[in-house]
């Protein structure tokens, strides 16, 4: 096994444990929460919030305990892919055993974009072989994104 694959594998586990947690977490808040109908889904799981189910999208940050940066992904081999894919409602990023945020998709892209535009932000590279595109926001910045009625 190459060691792209090796990574990808241990990142995979590591994803799956983080949607765990995120699902554990909605619990704990009062939401119920269900699988994506079909395996393919471009989205984790869906919850209950007053009465709605909604669509969310999981994202470990791997670096962010270190660097106190997320990166927001925004496309993968030169395609769409990330935040900006329109299924997801919600997007919950973070990491195993330290903060996890959660972001209604539509108010992470307006915030995102208010960050380019002030900051001159250029998207950077990176995930496996460098293959995605997107952009790195202090988590302090990215807090002020997040949705607060949860």
């Amino acid at each position: 096994m190459s060691d792209v694959a090796r990574n990808f594998q241990s990142s995979l586990i590591v994803g799956k444990a983080f949607e765990a947690h995120c699902r554990d977490l909605m619990g704990r808040e009062g939401h119920d929460s269900r699988d994506q109908p079909y395996p393919e889904a471009p989205w984790d799981f869906e919850f209950e919030h007053k009465g709605n189910w909604f669509k969310v999208e999981c994202k470990h940050d791997v670096k962010a305990k270190d660097t106190g940066n997320l990166y927001f992904e925004t496309e993968c081999f030169g395609k769409p892919s990330g935040i900006m894919k329109p299924e997801p409602d919600y997007w919950m990023h973070g990491w195993l055993r330290g903060p996890v945020l959660l972001f209604r998709r539509d108010n992470l892209l307006a915030h995102l974009e208010d960050w380019k535009t002030s900051r001159k932000a250029k998207p950077v590279g990176g995930g496996d072989d460098a293959s995605s595109r997107g952009y790195i926001v202090p988590v302090n910045v990215a807090f002020l994104a997040a949705d607060k009625d949860f």
